[in-house]
């Protein structure tokens, strides 16, 4: 092997539009070459699945240009407009009802979940309120601590309801997340498989083991035995 093919890193990039998915495949070392570095690119029409769209463009990348390893890649970016479209749009084949849990004690019950969404949209996503024990004041102390058995409760109604989207709001959790950890473990022992967020992530994390499934994953759909990126081809 040379020492080019070493250390190559390509670029993956896929926009994912309402109407049509984009994806190139980039060397950032040939920027300067009459290519300007695209090595392969695809356009599709976007899929009911987004994910599906996704693999199946990264695999196309990776077909077209077979002197790329999954090994080469050092980062994929995606970019979409698919949730904001569902939202603006109100789409019920792409939304889903989601239960809110809210840290909060004798607080905040004046201004429940959803209450400045439009009415249709909040029709679409309210599936469940519950205000339970548990949030802090904005020193760190806590307003109440977290009841178990409160919690279990709630989760009883929240399965009777066939929900498995679940989001968990303390009161100043960005500052002290103990509370949201705690009820999330909960519900997790209790749901498994549950899709679940907690309000101090701020949104959701793709971390490296996600990464890696999806890899793998990937993998398999195209035959490419390579490492997955960040690791040595054996």
């Amino acid at each position: 092997m040379t020492v080019d093919q070493i250390s190559r890193q390509v670029l993956i990039g896929v926009d994912v539009g309402g109407t049509n998915t984009d994806s190139v495949l980039l060397d950032p070392n040939e920027f300067d070459q009459e290519h300007r570095g695209v090595l392969a690119w695809n356009k599709n029409v976007t899929t009911d699945d987004v994910s599906e769209g996704i693999e199946a463009a990264i695999a196309k990348l990776l077909e077209d240009n077979k002197s790329v390893k999954t090994s080469d890649v050092a980062a994929v970016a995606i970019g979409t407009t698919h949730f904001i479209n569902a939202v603006i749009e109100q789409d019920q084949g792409r939304l889903e009802k989601v239960a809110v849990l809210r840290l909060c004690g004798p607080y905040s019950k004046a201004m429940p979940p959803f209450s400045d969404f439009p009415e249709g949209l909040k029709s679409i996503l309210d599936g469940y309120q519950g205000f339970l024990s548990g949030g802090h004041h904005v020193d760190g102390a806590e307003i109440l601590p977290v009841d178990e058995d409160q919690v279990l409760e709630h989760v009883a109604k929240i399965k009777e309801l066939n929900l498995n989207a679940v989001a968990v709001t303390g009161v100043f959790s960005p500052m002290t997340p103990v509370h949201e950890q705690q009820v999330a473990d909960i519900i997790k022992r209790e749901m498994p498989g549950v899709q679940l967020v907690m309000s101090h992530e701020g949104k959701y994390k793709l971390s490296f083991n996600r990464l890696g499934r999806f890899w793998a994953h990937l993998r398999s759909r195209t035959g490419n035995t390579h490492s997955t990126p960040g690791q040595t081809s054996s």
